[in-house]
């Protein structure tokens, strides 16, 4: 579904028994054991992808903003829901920056849509029902999410919700307007979602003018 350049593995927290990597160990030294296995478990299904893709199945250590720190010349992205892990890697090059989120397909929280969903993305929600309102607000914030772990690596701050907004909401490969500080630019990324059973997914991966705009201003940063 996502290309053959791109290596995909899949766990179960509850039962994949998945052991952690000598490497590992010092993210998960205070976690609570649900926490522990889910780490786990993403890691395994990590390895599993780099597999896929003939790359030996390293260590993935946590860096101090929680993210996996990948092996060199290796992209990648970890997700987890209460039952399922996904991991996605693919080579730097082959792919300038991926992420993947799975959320459970609910409603999101009316308190939370100010914070996830633009003024112009919440007028989109207008034109719905309550009920598909709910369901969508959620599938943009899954989709945010994706996005934030594509881009994030790439330029190594902070994206908050408010400053992606998405030109044609929910659309396949819907252009985003990005903005960072002062500046608001227009990006072309590959989007896919869908819903798999009672979980939603969504995968982003940049272009190589995108790419290239984020690490313009990773340089001069």
């Amino acid at each position: 579904m996502l290309g053959p350049e791109i290596g995909i593995g899949v766990t179960d927290p509850k039962a994949s028994g998945a052991a952690l990597l000598p490497g590992e160990i010092p993210a998960m030294k205070r976690a609570v054991e649900t926490r522990r296995l889910e780490f786990a478990a993403g890691r395994s299904a990590a390895r599993q992808a780099m597999r896929e893709l003939n790359l030996s199945p390293v260590a993935i250590p946590m860096a101090d903003d929680r993210s996996p720190v990948w092996p060199d010349g290796v992209i990648g992205s970890i997700t987890h829901c209460n039952d399922i892990c996904i991991a996605i890697v693919a080579h730097k090059g082959s792919e300038h920056g991926i992420g993947i989120d799975i959320e459970p397909d609910g409603l999101l929280d009316p308190d939370l849509e100010a914070v996830i969903c633009t003024p112009s993305e919440r007028e989109w929600l207008d034109t719905q029902n309550t009920e598909r309102r709910g369901h969508l607000a959620k599938q943009i914030f899954c989709v945010k999410e994706s996005i934030y772990k594509a881009i994030h690596p790439l330029i190594g701050q902070m994206i908050e919700f408010q400053d992606v907004e998405f030109l044609r909401p929910l659309q396949p490969n819907s252009p985003i307007a990005l903005t960072i500080g002062d500046r608001t630019t227009r990006l072309e990324l590959r989007l896919m979602s869908q819903t798999l059973d009672d979980k939603f997914f969504s995968f982003a991966a940049l272009d190589d003018m995108s790419a290239m705009f984020l690490l313009s201003l990773e340089s001069v940063s």
